[in-house]
């Protein structure tokens, strides 16, 4: 293992803090992190992500594992920090960071009779899932949104060809391979910072994840129709209708948070989807003004947000 370094680890302290203490999104306090660090290398940067999001992710089973101490300071959650590196690189105790091994062994035996903390769920949901599900597939569904997603893209048909979005990326050391089942649908062979590249600022493709990218396509939707997408949020799929639709109809994106749909209408210019409008739903008669409106209708519901819990671990 190479030498981790006391300002990398500081900092993976002062993010948990952040994101657990004072309530903000894990995304957002990684990407701040960054900017008043502009001098971190790669390796440095990966290293303080994977540590915050792995810590976020079995934040539960590590708290436990400490004796479900109070955490009130950044040096504190070093201490949750100290049984993530124990276990992934079998760091010990140096000058910046304890661990009590002895507590440790103890409270590992435990945690075989605690399956709701062993997998970081709280327990209404550990409840939920395995009481609606037999146990077992309850367990291998919560298990596999612990582990990270792969990084899933989907080319934008709108403003650019397969060929030329690869080329692009590769050009900037970004490889993709193609999702099997999934038409423009591409997987990162390693993550890396898409945003950043020319092809996304270009608006040739979107983040999207491959569950994501089959739902549209069931709705069938043709060039000249009328399409509601009734619960767009940020607008994936309302984009992917646009493309499908070769941009010629409507297509009407509507959600409770309008912020949502502020984010939709950013990332629609960026695409060239000029046919999706955005509305607001504030009450129920802006639903009712839309009776016989549409050819076709979407609905993803219901939302439980256990989705986004592979990408964002810190919504558990």
């Amino acid at each position: 293992m190479e030498k981790i370094h006391r300002p990398l680890v500081l900092a993976v302290g002062q993010g948990l803090y952040d994101i657990f203490d004072s309530g903000y999104y894990a995304d957002k306090v990684i990407e701040r992190l960054f900017k008043n660090s502009p001098r971190l290398g790669s390796r440095d940067r990966r290293f303080v992500a994977e540590s915050i999001y792995e810590v976020v992710r079995f934040f539960r089973r590590y708290h436990f594992l400490i004796g479900e101490i109070p955490l009130k300071t950044p040096e504190d959650y070093l201490k949750i920090w100290a049984v993530y590196a124990f276990e992934k690189y079998q760091f010990k105790n140096d000058d910046f960071v304890t661990f009590d091994e002895k507590l440790y062994n103890e409270k590992i035996k435990k945690l075989k009779l605690l399956p709701a903390i062993e997998s970081s769920w709280p327990d209404w949901i550990y409840e939920r899932v395995t009481g609606e599900l037999s146990l077992e597939e309850g367990q291998r569904l919560l298990g596999a949104l612990n582990h990270q997603a792969p990084v899933d893209i989907r080319l934008n048909s709108l403003k650019c060809k397969a060929d030329g979005l690869v080329q692009s990326l590769s050009q900037e050391g970004i490889e993709i391979v193609p999702i099997e089942g999934v038409p423009n649908g591409f997987q990162l062979k390693e993550r890396k910072n898409v945003f950043s590249s020319e092809a996304f600022k270009k608006g040739w493709f979107e983040v999207q994840d491959r569950a994501s990218q089959k739902v549209s396509p069931l709705l069938d939707p043709q060039p000249g129709q009328r399409v509601c997408d009734a619960c767009a949020g940020a607008g994936g799929k309302s984009l992917h209708l646009s493309a499908l639709m070769g941009n010629k109809g409507r297509v009407l994106s509507m959600d409770i948070y309008n912020h949502k749909l502020e984010e939709l209408q950013k990332r629609a210019r960026r695409s060239g989807a000029s046919i999706i409008e955005t509305r607001h739903i504030e009450s129920s008669k802006v639903i009712k003004r839309q009776i016989e409106n549409f050819d076709k209708v979407l609905l993803d519901v219901p939302c439980s947000g256990l989705g986004v819990v592979r990408r964002n671990p810190d919504t558990k």
